[in-house]
């Protein structure tokens, strides 16, 4: 005879501990990446992934030419997208009392600030070193060694 109520038992408290070992995970994962600015961290990882792969992908002929083609495209609009969102940011913190198209408008003048500027170029330093890795993560992964 089976213990059904003793495999029930054994279930919810397994569904538990996976539940607070996620848990943990999860909040230890978000706690580290908000001191590395997480979106800039994924973004970067995202961008330099795409540059690497969209360089290595088709073909070894010309590799290098499309490597280089792919990693200007993917860090100029990386770039453009990091720009772009200091005006989000601006619109967010303003909550919402000036249209985007203002706040957008005034991304020089908040990145003229010296505070708000150094919070910016860090983003944008970690954002750097990610799409790095990101490329790297690529071209190894593509590339016969």
């Amino acid at each position: 005879m089976e213990n059904k109520g003793g495999n029930m038992v054994r279930d919810i408290l397994i569904a538990a501990g996976l539940g607070i070992l996620g848990g943990v995970v999860g909040g230890a994962i978000w706690f580290g990446l908000s001191f590395l600015g997480r979106l800039t961290f994924l973004a970067g990882i995202v961008a330099g992934l795409g540059g690497g792969f969209g360089g290595m992908i088709t073909g070894e002929k010309n590799r290098a030419v499309k490597l280089t083609i792919a990693i200007v495209f993917s860090l100029g609009l990386f770039c453009v997208g990091m720009y772009l969102g200091v005006g989000v940011d601006i619109y967010t913190a303003l909550h919402g009392e000036y249209p985007l198209g203002s706040c957008m408008k005034m991304i020089n003048t908040v990145l003229s600030s010296g505070e708000l500027n150094s919070g910016f170029i860090k983003d944008a330093v970690i954002g750097i070193i990610c799409y790095v890795v990101g490329i790297l993560s690529a071209i190894v992964k593509l590339k016969d060694f």
